[in-house]
């Protein structure tokens, strides 16, 4: 492989991270970016998706920055699962980000929850996937889900370019 470092990137709950690690499994440089985790009503959790991009920048520049990142060979990224932002046509997001850790969709999850759904997703009924908020999105937000979103996406997917 070229080069002598690799990236590991990690835009979770709270931050970003991003640790370089050379090719003896060495960690040489970090980068850690936060942001903040909104709760607008008991079991509800948002965030802005425009601060996945700034933090993914920001801890990415602090990381890269301690090394030469013309020997950057690679980049992983993991990120927060069955979280999700629906976006207009500007690819600009309509709402704050619905997280994995939501739980408003437990009404959902009661109507349309099943041994077949989990069969079929691998997912036992439960609020953490994305499908059930969607769910209680088209109920809630009907302006949301019909009207104005032109696509929906997860946290890596998402950026301001």
């Amino acid at each position: 492989m070229p080069g002598r470092y690799v990236i590991g990137m990690d835009c979770s709950t709270t931050a970003t991270k991003a640790v370089v690690w050379d090719m003896e499994g060495n960690a040489v440089a970090e980068g850690r970016a936060t942001f903040p985790l909104s709760s607008p009503n008991p079991g509800w959790g948002e965030q802005n998706a425009e601060d996945w991009w700034r933090s993914t920048r920001d801890a990415l520049r602090d990381a890269a920055g301690s090394v030469d990142a013309r020997e950057i060979a690679a980049i992983g990224i993991t990120h927060q699962r069955e979280t999700f932002v629906p976006l207009n046509e500007r690819a600009q997001p309509l709402r704050p980000a619905i997280l994995w850790l939501d739980s408003r969709a437990g009404k959902q999850v009661a109507e349309h929850g099943s041994d077949k759904v989990h069969e079929i997703t691998g997912k036992p009924p439960n609020p953490t996937p994305g499908f059930y908020k969607m769910l209680w999105l088209k109920e809630n937000e009907p302006g949301t889900w019909s009207g104005r979103s032109r696509w929906w996406t997860s946290t890596p997917s998402w950026s301001t370019g």
